[in-house]
């Protein structure tokens, strides 16, 4: 179980370094939007670390705030981006 979890945090961090490395604001967004994935998927992950007994509740309480904080700034900076006049090199407004 903590491999699973770790992995899902690994895989939110990369993929928000992978949407930036794509060089287009519409591709950073969408791959933020699997960032926030890759967190519900680490806070399900808990879920079953409870049910297991592998974690106290009190733990669980502290990851869940922990990774509802990531996914806030995470969908706050991608509002950011969908709301910016600035664009990345890629980056194409509809006309």
């Amino acid at each position: 179980m903590p491999d699973q979890i770790q992995r899902a945090s690994e895989s939110a961090r990369a993929k928000v370094a992978k949407g930036f490395e794509r060089g287009g604001d519409m591709e950073f967004i969408r791959f933020l939007g699997h960032s926030n994935g890759s967190t519900g998927e680490g806070k399900s992950h808990f879920d079953v670390a409870l049910d297991q007994l592998y974690v106290s509740e009190q733990q669980l309480r502290q990851r869940y705030d922990q990774a509802d904080e990531v996914s806030r700034r995470v969908g706050g900076f991608s509002g950011y981006l969908q709301q910016s006049k600035v664009g990345g090199r890629k980056f194409k407004r509809p006309n």
